[in-house]
């Protein structure tokens, strides 16, 4: 599993990842090609190996999720190199191969290629007839074998879904609470994350927005047991209730604005997260 983490357009947080479920994503923010000014960002995700799913957030906080057939750059082992990388079909500073031959015969090449504990050796042998412009007998001449040697560079190769269970931290974001700590939405309500295959059933109520911005929860996540080889699924829960007006919750950047609902005078909401895998944030916003 890989994480990215990149700023939208009004600087807010954007968490993306590649598992299982989601092969590869990517993060676009204005300035991309495609990407207008009044967009936030985008999160395109390749959900099948011919359908990207792309989620578009605005400036104005409206989310728009469309389906389109392609696939991302970064899925393809093979990617066009731009032109001026392209390899010329004479280099700059030599002559045609026509203008280099000899009594009008081209010359032949033969070359081998051997590789050795990471190093390629090129070995090229080069012999030309030599026309002749009256009777006789052609002369060969052969020039000596020039070796090179080229060191294959290093390459790292990541694993994109290493994904071995570790303490992740689960922590609100209140950025967009816009009451004051006075004001009456802003306390009088139970708010608890519950869940974590029992890690959070102790976690501590809170009961105002001072509580809230001040806590956060830290529980081993799901993922690969890196003695067993298991595969464990760690979900959570964020629930608040008894708020005195409207609100809405959100799990995670990706995830979706969850309306609370209207229960005899007061609201609540919840929301979810399906496997905690890396830290994450619970958005509040009335």
């Amino acid at each position: 599993e890989v994480t990215v983490t990149v700023d939208g357009a009004d600087g807010t947080t954007v968490t993306a990842t590649a598992n299982d479920a989601t092969n590869a994503v990517e993060v676009r923010t204005p300035g991309r090609e495609g990407v207008t000014d009044d967009i936030n960002y985008e999160i395109l995700a390749q959900k099948t190996s011919e359908e990207i799913e792309k989620t578009t957030v605005g400036l104005d906080g409206n989310q728009n999720i469309t389906a389109e057939d392609g696939r991302l750059a970064n899925t393809q082992v093979y990617q066009e190199p731009p032109a001026e990388l392209a390899v010329p079909a004479v280099k700059p500073g030599l002559p045609s191969a026509e203008s280099r031959t000899i009594g009008g015969v081209a010359p032949t090449t033969t070359s081998s290629t051997t590789t050795v504990a990471g190093a390629t050796t090129t070995t090229s042998t080069t012999t030309t007839i030599a026309g002749s412009t009256t009777s006789g007998v052609a002369r060969p001449t052969t020039t000596a074998p020039r070796a090179s040697t080229t060191v294959a560079p290093t390459q790292t190769t990541t694993a994109q879904n290493a994904n071995v269970r570790k303490n992740v931290t689960i922590t609100p974001n209140l950025d967009n609470w816009g009451p004051g700590l006075g004001d009456p939405i802003s306390s009088g309500f139970n708010a608890k994350l519950s869940g974590g295959l029992g890690q959070l059933d102790s976690a501590d109520n809170c009961q105002d927005v001072a509580c809230l911005e001040s806590a956060s929860s830290t529980i081993l996540g799901g993922g690969t047991d890196s003695a067993t080889g298991q595969e464990t699924v760690v979900p959570a829960t964020f629930t608040m209730s008894g708020v005195s007006g409207p609100f809405s919750v959100r799990c995670g950047a990706g995830g979706s604005w969850i309306a609370a609902s209207n229960n005899g005078g007061t609201y609540s909401a919840s929301c979810s997260f399906a496997n905690v895998t890396s830290d994450e944030s619970v958005y509040v916003r009335a």
